[in-house]
């Protein structure tokens, strides 16, 4: 880390109690720099000394760092491999087993867009089966948590989402624009707070033993430092059901590489070990 960017992090962390450290330094020094042009700041010194003179800047810089943005059906191939092959073969493999749960997590749902694409999809394929959906999402942002709870999302984000979709899982809302997730789906999901980062259990409290056939933690490890993505990593891998599924972005193909996945079908960011 360059020593001006390390003095900064050396303060939050000494002073406010922020770690910047776990973040991939590249992305931090781009915020750093768009909080810094916020402020009028010239140059590192100058924003370190507007930290120590305003206790919310700390906080204003924290929350510049979280990653809050999803879609419906975020990656196209990601979720048609999905439907045509790896969820019809898990169904399979439980049914020969005498199974009746499948386990899945979102692990940053941010505000529910993904969590609910996943109760979408298992929704249309368990439709015909005897096996549930269990459907942990969990994120550390409250007010993300809130609003994935709410199912409520502007009709501008639901570009990926089919027509049929969009009429089957989703309501109007008449007089105040926008459309909200209808009850069957929302209530598929079980959100709750959990921090990927930290000593403390592997997955959600909630979720009991973990143990997930499929773990979604999408475009969310680049923006950490090497060592944080080797904790979070080890957190969902504890997580998985032996032979379970890993599904994250395709600019994160070489991070688990590095972990000994492989990729099951080009370009579906669908990954094992």
């Amino acid at each position: 880390m360059r020593p001006e960017i390390d003095e900064v992090a050396a303060f939050a962390l000494r002073e406010r109690a922020i770690d910047l450290y776990v973040y991939d330094e590249e992305f931090l020094e781009k915020s750093l720099g768009r909080r810094m042009a916020e402020c009028a700041c010239t140059g590192y010194g100058e924003y370190l000394g507007r930290m120590q003179a305003d206790p919310e800047e700390a906080a204003a810089l924290l929350g510049s760092l979280h990653i809050g943005f999803s879609e419906f059906f975020r990656n196209p191939l990601t979720f048609a491999c999905l439907e045509a092959l790896v969820l019809p073969s898990i169904l399979d493999a439980k049914k020969r087993a005498g199974e009746g749960e499948l386990r899945i997590w979102s692990a940053a749902c941010a505000c529910g867009q993904e969590a609910y694409s996943i109760a979408i999809l298992s929704d249309e394929l368990l439709a015909q089966e005897s096996v549930a959906l269990r459907l942990f999402a969990t994120d550390n942002d409250e007010a993300g948590l809130t609003s994935a709870r709410q199912g409520v999302y502007e009709s501008g984000s639901l570009g990926k989402l089919s027509v049929d979709r969009l009429q089957r899982y989703f309501s109007p809302r008449e007089g105040r624009g926008g459309y909200s997730v209808l009850g069957p789906i929302k209530d598929a999901v079980e959100f709750s707070c959990f921090d990927l980062l930290t000593e403390e259990g592997c997955c959600p409290p909630m979720s009991v033993f973990g143990s997930f056939d499929l773990v979604f933690c999408s475009n969310l490890l680049f923006y950490y430092s090497q060592g944080s993505q080797l904790r979070i990593l080890k957190k969902l891998e504890a997580s998985l059901a032996p032979g379970g599924y890993l599904a994250t972005g395709e600019a994160e193909r070489d991070i688990l590489a590095r972990r000994g996945y492989h990729e099951e079908f080009p370009g579906s960011a669908l990954f094992r070990r």
